[in-house]
């Protein structure tokens, strides 16, 4: 048999719901169409399930967890910046050392008191903070005074990876965006990062634009 679930809020650590009842009820029409099964016996798997429901609840909460996501505090930073250090690209620019560089604090600080900054952990149901966002709120004139969120620095620690967490993050933000206001939600991507592009993609990202940078070389 199988389950499908709904969306639902991941900040107030709601456990997703699975649409049980109509599954079920589509499951036993079916036994009852096609087996013409006795309904003794109908009702008795139907109760089965409903005594099974807080169970399979359960299991779907183990799968992906009750996460919490929430505004990062300045003991946040050494984790933050470990997990932005953790992949091929973050090792050439980030400095993850103990103690920390100033310059991450300084940031944070920065970052903190701006209300159009958002610097996002996620916590699992154990406490541990397994990943981090950040998203911008930008304010235009154009589209009518639009405001344009900014989603950067996606991460999720390296023991948390593969679980389809990454999924889940980015809903969060779509909807935090659209809390927020915002008439779009935009993100650049290294194009080394080819499995990132797809994944974004996958998302309903399209690459509608042509991006370019200018770095500037610290003296």
């Amino acid at each position: 048999m199988k389950f499908k679930s709904t969306d639902c809020s991941i900040e107030d650590n709601s456990v997703i719901v699975i649409e049980y009842i109509v599954t079920v009820n589509e499951f036993l029409s079916d036994v009852v169409y096609v087996q013409n099964l006795p309904i003794q016996q109908v009702l008795s798997f139907y109760f089965l399930c409903f005594q099974n429901l807080k169970f399979i609840l359960l299991l779907k909460k183990q799968k992906l967890g009750a996460m919490i996501f929430r505004r990062a505090r300045l003991e946040d930073v050494p984790k933050i910046v470990e997990m932005l250090a953790e992949d091929a690209l973050g090792a050439t620019r980030e400095r993850f050392e103990n103690p920390l560089p100033q310059v991450y604090t300084d940031a944070f600080q920065n970052i903190d008191k701006d209300t159009n900054q958002e610097l996002i952990v996620v916590e699992n149901e154990n406490g541990q903070v397994i990943g981090t966002l950040q998203l911008s709120f930008l304010q235009y004139l154009t589209y009518q005074g639009g405001i344009r969120a900014q989603i950067e620095a996606v991460r999720i620690h390296k023991d948390f990876r593969n679980k389809g967490l990454g999924e889940e993050f980015f809903r969060w933000a779509i909807d935090r965006a659209k809390e927020k206001g915002a008439h779009v939600l935009q993100l650049t991507s290294d194009i080394k990062r080819p499995d990132a592009i797809r994944f974004y993609e996958k998302l309903g990202f399209v690459a509608s634009h042509e991006g370019m940078k200018l770095h500037f070389k610290k003296d």
